[in-house]
């Protein structure tokens, strides 16, 4: 498998790739897909869209949009164009339904995504951008899916990863995420947080240009545990994790109150959050940031985003999916990528 530096060597003698899936074809994927990519200018970057055409086609007609991606066979081999607009067409569904989901769609959905990454490891393809897919409607067609950030590094070989959601004035990585509450604690421990932290810490200095990385980790217990009356794990954990990391030359403070710390990174006092689990760092998060945030997955050897919602069975068909966490998603990764190749 190829690691970062060879997919940048390779990437020398042609413009960078980003591969979008459209998530399950019932769901608002292809809308949020179709209305993202006649929002945008690929410039210098070349955009291909895999799966089927059908659910498209659907979604331009539904939306009176039509953004004439061009159909290639053969990704490795076919003359691609920095600034067109391609689709690597899929022939899984027989038909689709907007808004009604199918084991069928479920499985082209896990297709999709087993495709692009099999494309970008490959060395063919540099970014990912992914639409949603359901959890457990792929679990039902019988795939052991966990989620696509879990999928991907274990196609990868990734041990350490983590998620990040990026807003405009906030980011928030997370040490566990699809986790009961119950499990949370016996997940946590110090390596595992020292490991976030150096991952955030390395992403605010690769992919966003901070120099030098200003991070905050959440504490767990009200009030930071208040010297252990509220809680062992600040101390036992969190404490000595905030130490080794500071070892490494990361700057990072904590374990600070979950009820202050995001309000005083938002006002711009630190570069990103560490938070402990799911709720607590996307509760927050979302509240500002509903319909633009993204989700960058930190650790693997490609770059991968998305947005920050589900598949919305509910509203697919209608025309009112909200499309900016989409975009947001599709213009962060084509942005990194340029600022990656740049300094290649």
């Amino acid at each position: 498998m190829k690691r970062k530096q060879d997919f940048a060597s390779e990437s020398f003698c042609r413009p960078p790739r980003v591969l979008v899936t459209i998530g399950d074809p019932a769901g608002v994927g292809p809308e949020i897909v179709v209305k993202s990519l006649a929002s945008i200018q690929a410039e210098r970057v070349t955009v291909i869209v895999v799966g089927d055409k059908r659910p498209l086609e659907k979604a331009e007609h539904l939306l009176g949009i039509k953004i004439g991606l061009q159909e290639i066979t053969d990704i490795s081999k076919e003359a691609i164009e920095p600034g067109t607009k391609y689709l690597f067409p899929f022939s899984l569904l027989k038909d689709v339904n907007l808004g009604k989901p199918t084991l069928e769609g479920a499985k082209a959905s896990y297709e999709y995504i087993v495709f692009a990454v099999n494309t970008i490891l490959k060395g063919e393809a540099e970014a990912l951008v992914t639409a949603p897919v359901s959890k457990r409607m792929i679990m039902e067609a019988g795939y052991p899916f966990k989620g696509h950030t879990e999928l991907l590094a274990e196609m990868s070989k990734t041990q350490d990863y983590a998620m990040m959601f990026v807003g405009p004035k906030l980011k928030v990585s997370l040490v566990t995420t699809h986790l009961p509450f119950s499990e949370v604690t016996r997940a946590l421990s110090c390596e595992r947080v020292v490991k976030v932290i150096k991952l955030t810490h390395m992403a605010l200095k690769h992919y966003f240009g901070v120099k030098n990385p200003r991070l905050a980790l959440c504490s767990l217990n009200p009030h930071a545990g208040e010297g252990g009356l509220l809680g062992y794990e600040e101390k036992k954990i969190l404490e000595p994790a905030i130490l080794k990391a500071k070892e490494q030359g990361i700057l990072v403070e904590g374990p600070l109150p979950a009820d202050s710390v995001f309000y005083w990174a938002y006002m711009g006092k630190w570069n990103a959050i560490i938070a402990l689990y799911h709720d607590q760092g996307l509760a927050p998060f979302k509240l500002l940031y509903f319909h633009e945030g993204v989700n960058l997955t930190l650790g693997l050897p490609f770059i991968r985003t998305s947005p920050d919602h589900g598949t919305g069975f509910d509203i697919a068909g209608k025309g009112v999916a909200n499309h900016k966490s989409m975009k947001n998603a599709l213009c962060l990764a084509i942005d990194i990528l340029k600022k990656t190749h740049q300094r290649h």
